[in-house]
C-alpha cells in the first residue's frame, strides 16, 4: 500500500463520514476510526484508504507532526495485508506516540487490525 491518490482519504465529507459512522479502537498512543464503505467507489476500488491526523496540540514543531504522519504511513505501509478491503480510516496520533517506539506502535497497529478483522 503506497500512499498514492487511491488509498487516501482526502474529501472532507468522507472524513466527517468516518467520524460519524465509524468504529473507535483506542490504541494508547493512538486512536484509529474505521467505517466501512457504502458503495465501491470505481477509482479506489475496493481498497482501504487512510487519512493521518497529527493536531499542533500533539506537538508545535512541525519536525515532530511531519515525523507522526511518516511513521502512520509506514505502519500502513508494512501491514496493509492485515487491514480488511473496502474500508475507510482515520488515525489520529497523541501525545503520548512521540515517545512510543516503533516497535510499540507496530504491535498496536497490529492488535488494532485484528479487531478490525473480527468485527
Amino acid at each position: 500500500m503506497h500512499f498514492g491518490w487511491q488509498t487516501r482519504l482526502a474529501r472532507s465529507s468522507e472524513i466527517k463520514r468516518v467520524f460519524k459512522e465509524g468504529k473507535r479502537h483506542n490504541c494508547g498512543v493512538f486512536l484509529l476510526i474505521a467505517a466501512r464503505r457504502r458503495q465501491t467507489d470505481p477509482q479506489s476500488g475496493y481498497r482501504t484508504r487512510a487519512c493521518v491526523v497529527v493536531s499542533k496540540k500533539v506537538s508545535n514543531r512541525a519536525v515532530d507532526r511531519n515525523l507522526l504522519k511518516r511513521r502512520f504511513r509506514a505502519l500502513c505501509r508494512e501491514n496493509h495485508l492485515l487491514l480488511p478491503s473496502n474500508l475507510d480510516l482515520v488515525l489520529i496520533a497523541r501525545k503520548s506516540m512521540l515517545n512510543a517506539s516503533f516497535q510499540d506502535l507496530e504491535l498496536r497497529f497490529k492488535k488494532a487490525c485484528a479487531k478490525l478483522n473480527e468485527s
